[in-house]
């Protein structure tokens, strides 16, 4: 038929669905919208059943019938089907419509049976609790029974109130039930008699709300798999494996390890794939994973002996940005593709590993792989990666920093050169363009590197260089963002300070009951504010009291000290584009300011010490902590916050 009309027909390259775009989009669309209504239902693919086929008319379908899907239910339970005192209606859960009959799908969560049923009563804006069913993969099988309604549920079980203020909908126009049973795969256990539960005892568990619909849209699109097999069940399933040969050939190439017999007397170690979702503003997501060795297995003394490795410090970096825009320095940004795999140091300890089951050799068949090059996972790895850069950085002529081991620099101050690394990311900055190229070159030529031309994003910071203004800003409105919308907090209403001076958090403030602890178990309160510390110690000093405070309470956080971590999230919500400004024309002499209140700390009386140190118009180190012990005037906790340390100066 092409050859008829003339038209040229052509394929997509294997592995390349990119390729047709249209097509492969239009499927993640649909594919991300069943997994919202799946996750918002608190539900697994493990329920799926068959669906009508799509009419063909032309017309437009009513929708006036249509449902949220997992909404509660209450379906009545006919006079037949129970006693006297028995409840009238069973909660159960709205799974769809029948394909045959006139009647809604629903299922109940406690044995998973499917019933039909005609008398319905929605509960569409009700919190729905989160129902876990296993994996649908297990050979185990149960019933959907379809009784012409729904089955009468043990006398003894109570029927849970429903709020009266919620808008009950009825629907007239479904009836004629019909029986059906067919079967459908499951990993549960065979049918288990519903057991009464008593309401005092009952836990309470974490709500999904239909409002966080996008949310869980958002966060299954970012979603990194965490085994093999999640990455061959996503709808990525080629990326990945691109991706995990990539890294294969990459471990071959750089003869990381040879085959060798299995010795008896040496412990194998085995491997973990890591899956990571890279986005960018400009450009498409970029699908990484990485081979990594368990060590959590090595034994100190026998596998691994040093293991210490520095990094470039957050002061150290923004002390170099302010110090770019003061002498209009030009920076770039690389990074090291597999760094610990461009180390040709040879380990000094004997490690042997179990080759991953995904690249089994028929021609190595019983053989183990003896490590000859460091890999990602191992103790020892980082240091051996930071001997090798260190050794190149050096070969070149740069001179290690006193302040910051991982800060290089030339001597000559009139053709400024200066290498940050953070492992694997270089930030270059100097005053020539040649200096940044011929660098460059150099370390192309000893490693694997990648260039990515001018920063923008470094270390979690996003980063806007406007030479022609003399000026630098560095924020995290995107990470906040995300932060807001992963703690359900994107739709908050701002607060004017990140902490309210009438509350003083104490440790008695702590759960006062057992339901207060189950409550409080399943609030994310270590997850926030790891989340809060990280944005404070980047680019936020405005919050940076405010969390150190929320910050002492992760042991046994109650209701008040929650509260406390929102209203932190809060106040971001309304102040997500405040930004550290670095301008050339401002007050380039580093300025200091150190203070300290007196037996703050209602809990053990110890005095809270903050100072920041500004240069060239913005913030560039800062901290709050607590004193190390207790003072008993308020001229000893000055003296004791002068003796503070602060930034750090490349010398």
């Amino acid at each position: 038929m092409t050859e008829k009309h003339g038209i040229a027909h052509q394929t997509t390259v294997p592995y390349v669905p990119e390729q047709n775009g249209v097509a492969e989009r239009a499927n993640r669309t649909i594919v991300e919208k069943a997994r919202a209504m799946l996750l918002d239902a608190g539900l697994t693919k493990a329920i799926i059943g068959k669906t009508p086929e799509e009419l063909w008319t032309g017309r437009k379908s009513d929708l006036r019938h249509l449902r949220i899907f997992g909404s509660n239910v209450l379906a009545h339970i006919p006079k037949e089907k129970r006693d006297k005192w028995d409840p009238k209606a069973k909660k159960l859960l709205f799974m769809g419509y029948c394909e045959n009959t006139k009647g809604y799908r629903l299922i109940d969560p406690s044995n998973y049976k499917i019933s039909k049923s005609r008398d319905v009563v929605f509960f569409e804006n009700q919190e729905r609790k989160k129902k876990e069913i296993k994996n649908e993969n297990s050979a185990n099988h149960f019933k959907i029974t379809n009784d012409e309604n729904v089955e009468k549920e043990d006398s003894s079980t109570e029927t849970e109130n429903l709020d009266e203020s919620e808008q009950l909908t009825k629907e007239d126009g479904l009836s004629d039930d019909v029986k059906e049973t067919e079967e459908i795969r499951s990993s549960t256990e065979d049918e288990q008699e519903v057991q009464p539960v008593r309401r005092s005892l009952r836990k309470r568990k974490p709500v999904v709300r239909e409002d966080y619909v996008s949310y869980f849209t958002i966060e299954q699109t970012e979603e990194n798999p965490m085994t093999v097999r999640e990455a061959m069940e996503s709808p990525q399933k080629e990326n990945w494996i691109e991706a995990m040969n990539q890294e294969y050939e990459a471990l071959q190439r750089n003869k990381t390890w040879e085959y060798v017999k299995q010795p008896k007397d040496k412990k194998l170690l085995t491997t973990k794939w890591i899956f990571k979702i890279k986005h960018s503003e400009k450009e498409e997501p970029r699908y990484k994973t990485r081979l990594v060795v368990r060590g959590c297995a090595q034994i100190q003394g026998i596998d691994y002996y040093d293991t210490y490795s520095p990094v470039v410090r957050y002061t150290t970096i923004r002390y170099l940005l302010a110090l770019a825009a003061k002498e209009n320095l030009a920076i770039s940004h690389m990074d090291v593709t597999a760094a610990y795999l461009n180390s040709d140091l040879q380990l000094e300890e004997d490690i042997y590993v179990k080759p991953p089951e995904e690249y089994k050799s028929i021609q190595h068949e019983g053989k183990v792989w003896k490590l000859k090059k460091t890999v990602y996972g191992l103790k020892q790895g980082g240091r051996t990666w930071n001997k090798k850069l260190d050794e190149i950085l050096k070969d070149y002529g740069l001179t290690k920093s006193k302040a910051d081991p991982c800060v290089y620099q030339t001597s000559n101050t009139r053709d400024r050169l200066i290498v940050a690394v953070y492992v694997d990311d270089h930030l270059i900055l100097s005053n020539k363009q040649t200096e940044i190229r011929e660098l460059k070159e150099h370390l192309q030529r000893k490693l694997h590197m990648k260039d990515l031309g001018k920063v923008q994003q470094f270390l979690g910071m996003n980063i806007m260089n406007n030479s022609e203004k003399g000026k630098i800003e560095i924020h995290q409105k995107e990470y906040i963002e995300k932060a807001l919308t992963r703690f359900r907090m994107e739709n908050c209403n701002s607060v004017s300070t990140p902490a309210d001076p009438n509350i003083k958090l104490t440790k008695e403030m702590g759960p006062k009951d057992k339901a207060d602890i189950e409550e409080m178990k399943n609030t994310p309160y270590l997850e926030a504010v790891g989340t809060l510390l990280y944005i404070s110690q980047i680019s936020r000093p405005d919050i940076a009291y405010a969390v150190n405070n929320v910050s002492c309470f992760c042991n046994n956080p109650g209701k008040a000290h929650w509260n406390a971590v929102k209203q932190i999230f809060r106040y971001l919500k309304g102040t997500k584009d405040y930004k550290l400004k670095f301008c050339k024309n401002a007050n380039t002499n580093i300025v200091g300011f150190s203070d300290a209140n007196w037996t703050n700390d209602q809990d053990s009386r110890k005095s809270i010490t903050g100072s920041v140190f500004l240069g060239n118009g913005a913030a560039i180190s800062w901290h709050s902590k607590r004193q190390r012990s207790p003072v008993d005037c308020r001229g000893k906790i000055c003296s004791v916050s002068i003796h503070v340390p602060g930034s750090v100066m490349v010398t």
